[in-house]
């Protein structure tokens, strides 16, 4: 599968000066992606198929985000004169072997090097088990009031779980007495993540560092979260 950069480098004439190919086969028993019979095979299809480049020798052995990794390197002239430089990357994870290929004039493909890292280091990924029954738009709504002064309050607990994993929350406050009335501005969502399910547990790791860990139990159209200090049942909006 070829991919292609928004930003693709081209020359004059708008011809591509850039290449990015991903690929997986078979592992079939290989070892390591630096093994030796990793290493002879692909030396022997990128030498049959790029044949001006010429390997820049052992790869490098990474460890990338839990995962170990190859990077093989290699240096060339394209026939316009122009310096190539090309990579290879490959992991193993479970019974396939991964490979992504960058080939580039100049200095391009180093350039593109934290972004080819994220790729790679997505290679075999699956998403985080989710209990697709969480999936939507929820709401838990807090009600106080004070008999005696007449005053109440109540906050609306906005909690969104997207498929994709994303999650979004806000709140919203109103309250007031028989004479005064108050209500927060809305500020749209003021907190964001991704979301996962843990057996009868949802996580949601949110971008600020913080985290929610807490017991579920869900029906499909309510969700209770079971807190020490209180149940909270989330309606469902959407």
């Amino acid at each position: 599968m070829q991919a292609i950069p928004p930003d693709l480098g081209t020359d004059a004439q708008g011809n591509p000066v850039e290449l990015y190919v991903v690929n997986a086969d078979q592992a079939d028993g290989l070892t390591g992606p630096d093994s030796p019979e990793a290493q002879a095979y692909v030396q022997r299809e990128i030498g049959a198929q790029f044949p001006r480049l010429q390997s820049k020798g052992a790869p490098q052995r990474r460890e990338l985000r839990g995962r170990t990794i190859a990077i093989y390197a290699w240096s060339g002239t394209a026939p316009t004169g122009e310096t190539v430089e090309s990579r290879l990357y490959a992991a193993i994870e479970g019974k396939l072997v991964y490979f992504l290929f960058a080939l580039g004039t100049g200095d391009r493909v180093e350039r593109r090097g934290p972004i080819l890292e994220a790729i790679v280091s997505s290679f075999g990924y699956s998403a985080p088990p989710k209990d697709e029954r969480l999936t939507g738009y929820w709401r838990y709504t807090r009600s106080t009031s004070d008999p005696a002064s007449g005053f109440s309050m109540s906050t609306d607990h906005h909690l969104r779980l997207d498929a994709d994993g994303r999650a979004f929350f806000a709140t919203q406050t109103a309250g007031g007495d028989a004479n005064t009335s108050v209500i927060t501005e809305d500020r749209g969502w003021t907190k964001r993540g991704q979301w996962r399910t843990e057996g009868k547990r949802l996580v949601v790791d949110w971008q600020d560092g913080g985290q929610l860990a807490v017991d579920y139990v869900c029906d499909g159209q309510s969700l209770m979260f079971k807190r020490s200090s209180g149940n909270q049942l989330y309606e469902r909006v959407r």
